[in-house]
């Protein structure tokens, strides 16, 4: 497999078509529009972590909160866990990313398993920031 370099020296360019802003990113930043988006973006990547770690690798359905997290989408999940309307926004945007699908079509269970698998939010945001 040949590999390429990353451009990690340019700044990222994230658009957002709910306000129709654009910004210009580093590649550990989070696109947030005030502090209480960032504190809802934040909020939510810890969560989604730390509910992974009760999520059993190879049987997930035995997870303490399977059955509801499994008749949840991640659409929902993101509605009952974000406050702030922009990391609402970019949380589906990024669940898009990650999975190429709309959250509506993930349940959240699937989703936090799979998040879990890869290594966590964390590691994922940032493969994502800089493949962008």
């Amino acid at each position: 497999m040949e590999l390429y370099p990353v451009n990690e020296v340019e700044k990222l360019v994230y658009y957002d078509g709910f306000s129709g802003k654009r910004t210009l990113l580093n590649s550990d930043q989070l696109p947030a529009n005030g502090l209480l988006d960032w504190l809802d973006l934040n909020h939510m990547f810890r969560l989604i972590d730390k509910i992974g770690e009760d999520i059993p690798a190879d049987e997930p359905w035995k997870s303490p909160r399977a059955e509801k997290l499994d008749q949840m989408t991640c659409k929902e999940f993101l509605e009952a866990n974000t406050i702030m309307s922009g990391a609402r926004h970019f949380m589906n945007i990024f669940f898009g990313t990650l999975v190429t699908n709309p959250a509506y079509l993930s349940s959240a269970l699937w989703f936090l398993w799979y998040i879990k698998q890869c290594g966590g939010i964390v590691l994922m945001s940032l493969t994502v920031k800089t493949h962008l």
